[in-house]
């Protein structure tokens, strides 16, 4: 069976031991030759500071993905991910004038942020 030759340097087992995974990751994507062009999506979806944060949600839903680039102009702002979603307020088509959920509203999440207040005994 033909085993072709060892061309990379390794350095001495003892030193390996020695280094953490971070370090062999380091020295392996550098002597492949990687960068960041080799592993990015090359167009990405993006949406704008303005997109309704449900559209968002169907966009990362539909292309199964965690986040999504936010870009003005062209330049990159921010990213919106999952989690950012589910920290976000209800949307005020969600809450009635009192502050309660609206009926037509089938998330969980309450209106308001205010906390009920408490009787002196």
């Amino acid at each position: 069976m033909f085993m072709p030759r060892r061309t990379e340097r390794r350095p001495a087992r003892w030193l390996e031991l020695l280094q953490g995974p971070t370090e062999h990751a380091m020295r392996y994507l550098k002597s492949h030759g990687l960068a960041a062009r080799d592993v990015m999506t090359p167009k990405p979806l993006t949406v704008s500071e303005n997109t309704p944060l449900e559209k968002v949600a169907a966009l990362l839903e539909q292309n199964r993905i965690k986040r999504v680039p936010v870009v003005r102009g062209g330049k990159l702002v921010g990213i919106v991910s999952r989690a950012d979603l589910l920290r976000a307020p209800p949307p005020r088509s969600c809450c009635s004038p009192s502050g309660s959920p609206a009926r037509s509203c089938s998330g969980p999440p309450p209106c308001s942020t205010r906390r009920p207040s408490r009787r002196s005994s």
